[in-house]
């Protein structure tokens, strides 16, 4: 047998009127091959998860930051922070020792 042989045909199924169209092993039909999808999908999916993930500790780190300035100002407005609690403690020690 000669390895240049080409071999041609199509098939006709029972129950079907139509025939396939001609295939020829000169050039055989490729089948999908799925594991090759995945290689090549993986770092795609494993990237896009690691670039979700690094936008949302982005936004929870400035929305933190974000309340905790706007708790700071609120307080610095109401005159509840540790600094005017201490600043007031002194200015009244200082009355009332004044007034001994």
């Amino acid at each position: 047998q000669k390895e240049n042989t080409e071999i041609e045909g199509r098939i006709k199924y029972q129950g079907f009127e139509s025939w396939s169209p001609w295939i020829s092993s000169a050039s055989p039909l490729k089948e999908k091959q799925t594991g090759d999808e995945i290689g090549v999908f993986l770092p795609i999916i494993i990237g896009s998860v690691i670039a979700f993930t690094l936008v949302i500790l982005i936004i929870f780190l400035v929305v933190r930051k974000k309340r905790s300035q706007l708790k700071y100002d609120a307080e610095k407005a109401e005159g509840n922070t540790d600094e005017s609690k201490m600043l007031n403690k002194q200015t009244e020690e200082k009355v009332t020792n004044g007034n001994k």
